[in-house]
């Protein structure tokens, strides 16, 4: 009876788990998607893998962050919605593995925010259809999301349009991911072990599975019917028995899958699925694989400026040559006059890059570099989302520029950039996004261009895109007192401030800076008096 209760549970499950095949891909002059086109990781990537044994020994034979504690509760998913659960666990991961988790993340609130919208812009689905990788990237380093189940307890699919959606409730915003490749195993077993999990897709059928103990393995020459799905790596064991799979790949080792279909399925959740599957960190079907790098909390002094909310869809890798220079402009908020960070998305690992403030100039980009202002340089470690974080800079002007110079990366013809462009698949849309004049500039041969007018001049395409480009803003006149930084000081401050003290926690640099309540240079128990005090008066 059990295993025909397993066995039913699986078929009703895998029917309703699909994520699309990727919406990523290179191409000359369109974002059409050739999902036959083999997109292998860069070339920096391969050349760190070295022929031959590439194992690290630093890395342990087996590892869990379930025993460990850094992974949240099984969810049991009820729509097309597995690439949600996947991110959300990936990312409930990774708070727990810093210390901060402060309950689960709203799924139906990321599927909403990843439908079509009004204006037939965005990702071009309903809430209870497949999604695509890519949505959650985006989703993620918005600040839109993610938002705590706790704020929203009875939000379902009918609540909300994504026009109306609220997006002003979260708390953590992603600086950074780090896209993980096949090709690169021990870089992904390390990722696991820094961040509690990982995001990945492989591909399901019920023919893979073995119930005796609940693993997978899809062998290459597969060809019966499947569905992608979305999952969270949450460790590995190089031992795990090839014997365990229905059919044997060529060698031992097993990664440990935290699943969407209930506490009641599998391991108490939980399966194994082979190193050698088929399609599991597939390099065009589900892309990409991630991990989340870094993040900050949202507070009422920190802001994020960007003319796109989507994403990288696609890469800007249209110019050839050693160099590319992008510039996105901003209109800063009065008050948050302080540069922090930068993000932005690339696949030119390896690639040096430098970041500017360029000034205005008759309302554009100042064209002369001699009147840039260099903020940061440094090298792309890894694919993906890419965080400078830099000395606080001081903006000039209400409205301005910021620049990333970015080189070809070993072995590559042109640098790339992520950039928010449109998407097809099979001749039908699958994202939507049509650009603005007088956001995104590109400076090619000396010559500015509006990137909106570059790709309707250059590649007759008159819908273009938005360079990935977020600026992160601070407004430096923090209240004394206000250790959680939400712009008031209660309660709850002289709490974290206890706690400080009491080695219980760590504070922020913005945090400290208002906690030497009586100026007498060091952080003491007064200082917790002296918020109480405030907060009677």
């Amino acid at each position: 009876m059990r295993y025909k209760k397993l066995l039913c549970s699986f078929i009703s499950v895998a029917a309703v788990c699909s994520v699309l095949v990727s919406a990523y891909g290179f191409s000359a002059s369109a974002a059409e998607i050739d999902e036959e086109e083999t997109i292998s990781a860069p070339q920096a990537v391969l050349d760190s893998v070295s022929e031959g044994d590439t194992s690290d020994s630093s890395l342990p034979s087996r590892y869990s962050s379930v025993d460990l504690g850094y992974v949240s509760s099984v969810k049991e998913q009820l729509y097309n919605d597995c690439w949600v659960y996947g991110a959300m666990g990936t990312l409930e991961s990774t708070l727990l593995k810093n210390n901060i988790y402060t309950g689960d993340m709203s799924v139906n609130h990321a599927n909403i925010w990843g439908t079509t919208r009004e204006s037939r812009k965005g990702w071009i689905r309903n809430a209870n259809e497949a999604g695509r990788a890519k949505i959650m990237l985006g989703y993620f380093t918005s600040w839109q999301g993610p938002v705590l189940d706790s704020k929203l307890p009875t939000l379902n699919l009918n609540d909300y349009t994504p026009d109306d959606l609220p997006t002003d409730m979260a708390d953590i915003g992603i600086t950074s991911l780090k896209y993980l490749y096949r090709e690169d195993p021990d870089s992904i077993k390390q990722a696991i072990m820094e961040s509690g999990g990982i995001s990945t897709y492989y591909s399901n059928s019920v023919n893979c599975f073995n119930y005796d103990n609940y693993s997978f393995y899809m062998s290459p020459d597969y060809s019966d019917s499947y569905m992608g799905h979305a999952i969270e790596l949450v460790g590995w064991d190089d031992n795990y028995p090839a014997s365990n799979f229905m059919e044997t790949p060529s060698k031992d080792g097993a990664w440990l899958v935290k699943n969407s279909w209930g506490e009641d399925w599998g391991n108490n959740g939980f399966f194994w699925i082979s190193y050698e599957d088929r399609d599991l960190f597939h390099p065009t079907k589900y892309t990409p694989s991630y991990q989340i790098k870094s993040f900050e909390k949202i507070t009422a002094y920190n802001k994020i400026l960007q003319n796109e909310i989507y994403g990288a869809t696609y890469e800007f890798n249209y110019i050839k040559g050693n160099e590319l220079v992008a510039i996105e402009s901003f209109d800063f908020d009065s008050g948050y006059n302080m540069l922090d960070k930068v993000v932005f998305e690339t696949t030119s690992q390896g690639s040096d890059y430098k970041i500017y403030y360029v000034p205005d100039k008759n309302g554009v980009p100042d064209e002369d570099e001699n009147n840039w202002t260099e903020l940061y340089s440094s090298t792309v470690d890894y694919t993906g989302y890419i965080c400078a974080d830099f000395d606080d800079f001081e903006i000039p002007d209400s409205s301005g520029n910021v620049a990333i110079k970015i080189s070809a990366a070993p072995n590559a013809d042109s640098a790339s950039l992520g950039v928010c462009e449109w998407l097809t698949s099979g001749g039908q849309f699958t994202f939507r996004y049509q650009t603005e004049k007088d956001l995104s500039y590109v400076k090619y041969e000396g010559k500015i261009y509006d990137t909106k007018d570059w790709y309707s001049e250059i590649s007759n395409d008159n819908m273009g895109g938005t360079f990935a480009i977020k600026a992160i803003t601070r407004n430096p006149n923090i209240k004394q007192g206000d250790i959680d930084l939400n712009g008031t000081v209660d309660i709850n401050d002289a709490t974290l401030l206890q706690k400080y003290i009491a080695k219980m926690l760590e504070l922020d640099k913005y945090a400290l800076s208002v906690s030497d309540m009586n100026s007498d240079g060091i952080i003491s128990i007064s200082d917790v008096t002296k918020i109480q005090q405030m907060i009677a008066e």
